[in-house]
C-alpha cells in the first residue's frame, strides 16, 4: 500500500488504513510520504515568513487538513494497527535571489486564499498576493535569511 500526500487530507485517515491493512498478505509493505510543516522557518526569523506559514495553517486547519501529518505517520500507523514504521524525511534548504522558494510559498497561499476569505482572514488585496513573491524574495536578500522548507516525511513498514 502506497500513498503519497492524501492522509493530511482524510479525517478518516486511521479508519482508512486499518481497512487497507486487511488486504496485505504477511511480508507486505505500507508505506507512505507526508508533508510536515512544523519545521518550516528561516533565519533570523522574519514576520512576512512568519505570516504567511500562518495565514496557510490556518486555512488547512479551517478545512480540516492536517498541516503537519508527516509528524503524525507514526501515531497514525500504530493506531491503525500496523507495526510502528521507520522514516526519513527531507527538506530544502534555500537562501539568494534565485530559489523557487519565493514563488511557491506565494502559489501555496494564493491556492488557500478562498478558505482565508470564508474564514474572515486577511483579503487577497490586503496580503497582496501578487506581490508576494517579489517581496517574500526582497526580505529574505535583505536580511540575508537561510530558508528551511516544509519537510516530506516517508514511513514504511512491514505486515507480520
Amino acid at each position: 500500500i502506497i500513498g503519497r500526500f492524501i492522509l493530511q487530507y482524510l479525517p478518516t485517515r486511521v479508519q482508512l488504513l486499518t481497512r487497507l491493512k486487511r488486504s496485505l498478505n504477511s511480508g507486505g509493505v505500507v508505506i507512505f510520504q507526508e508533508i510536515d510543516n512544523s519545521g518550516a522557518s528561516e533565519f533570523p526569523r522574519s514576520k512576512l515568513f512568519s505570516d504567511v506559514r500562518e495565514w496557510i495553517a490556518s486555512a488547512f486547519e479551517a478545512t480540516g487538513s492536517v498541516y503537519d501529518m508527516g509528524a503524525l505517520l507514526p501515531r497514525t500507523f500504530v493506531e491503525a494497527g500496523l507495526p510502528r514504521p521507520q522514516m526519513i524525511s527531507m527538506g530544502r534548504v534555500e537562501s539568494g535571489p534565485d530559489t523557487p522558494y519565493y514563488e511557491f510559498l506565494t502559489d501555496v497561499l494564493r491556492s488557500v486564499l478562498p478558505v482565508l476569505h470564508q474564514i474572515g482572514r486577511p483579503t487577497p488585496e490586503t496580503i497582496g498576493v501578487d506581490t508576494m513573491a517579489d517581496r517574500l524574495r526582497d526580505d529574505a536578500i535583505a536580511h540575508t535569511l537561510t530558508l528551511y522548507s516544509s519537510r516530506v516525511v516517508s514511513a514504511w513498514t512491514k505486515v507480520e
